[in-house]
């Protein structure tokens, strides 16, 4: 049975709604189906008319918070996430407020764990590493960062990295470095029977020092646009490899939900639906579930 189109947020972004669509109509020429969710007119003015839309006017800001963002009914946020689980959608993708797209997600789909992050694969030569949370909540509690790592290694295995190991993001490699956060984290994690290699500074990142590395969001997101900022600027060969990452899983919710970089490009639009796609395919959430039980 054929799965149904990946929604996606064609208003959200700073690059909307053009490169949005463009990006949207690079994927459909690789076969991933796409439905574009917006104001029709102005989606057909960017030369979406060639794409399915389906038509979800009201606006999320950038600045709005995320409650509010989740509550708009008729905004692509909400419309994909609720398409996403009535079975409509395989996927929902968007480059827009991230804070309104979680919290959506919150709403209207299953949750696996008390908190999901939002989880990014860093592609570095050495290998991937699986950095989250980058930006699903800006704070949290040292059992989120236990249950980050539960989420990160199940990834790893349904990605089928063999023998992947957790490290916390730290300001030191040593055990009593850090904030309250981190400290506490540190002996949760140390004793919880994950293979847990210790804290792991931000240099370490390309080194593969561990497969799996979990902090909270506010910091996850700054690490992350710092080392976007650093290809920028000191690698510039590089940055089309960034772009293929295309955007971060949402991972511990009942669904496919891709978060892509508000200032993503046509072609990280295009991979980010790719990602989405792929994920749905695979089955990633039920993966990330059956690995979460068997650690149970």
């Amino acid at each position: 049975m054929a799965l149904p189109p990946v929604a996606l947020d064609a208003m959200g972004g700073d690059r909307a709604p053009h490169e949005v669509v463009q990006g949207a109509l690079a994927a459909a020429e690789e076969g991933i189906p796409v439905v574009l969710l917006g104001d029709g007119e102005v989606l057909k003015a960017a030369g979406g008319g060639k794409l399915p839309l389906v038509a979800a006017p009201e606006k999320v800001g950038m600045g709005e918070s995320a409650l509010a963002g989740a509550r708009k009914k008729g905004s692509p946020v909400r419309v994909g996430i609720e398409m996403l689980a009535r079975g409509e959608a395989s996927a929902f993708v968007s480059a827009g407020n991230t804070g309104a797209v979680v919290a959506a997600s919150y709403l209207c789909l299953k949750r696996w764990v008390r908190r999901p992050a939002l989880a990014a694969v860093l592609p570095f030569p050495r290998g991937g590493v699986i950095l989250l949370d980058v930006g699903a909540g800006a704070d949290a509690r040292p059992e989120d960062l236990l249950g980050f790592a539960r989420l990160g290694l199940a990834y790893a295995g349904v990605l089928g990295w063999e023998g992947a190991r957790v490290g916390l993001l730290n300001i030191g490699r040593e055990r009593g470095k850090g904030d309250a956060l981190r400290k506490e984290a540190h002996s949760l994690l140390g004793t919880s029977g994950l293979p847990f290699v210790g804290n792991v500074e931000p240099d370490w990142l390309p080194e593969r020092a561990a497969e799996v590395v979990v902090t909270d969001g506010f910091s996850g997101n700054l690490v992350l646009k710092t080392l976007e900022g650093a290809v920028s600027a000191f690698a510039p060969g590089r940055v089309e490899s960034w772009e293929e990452v295309g955007g971060a899983l949402l991972l511990g919710v009942g669904g496919v939900v891709v978060v892509a970089h508000g200032k993503s490009s046509a072609r990280a639009v295009q991979r980010a639906l790719r990602r989405a796609w792929e994920a749905a395919v695979a089955s990633l959430p039920d993966g990330v579930a059956r690995a979460l039980d068997a650690r149970a």
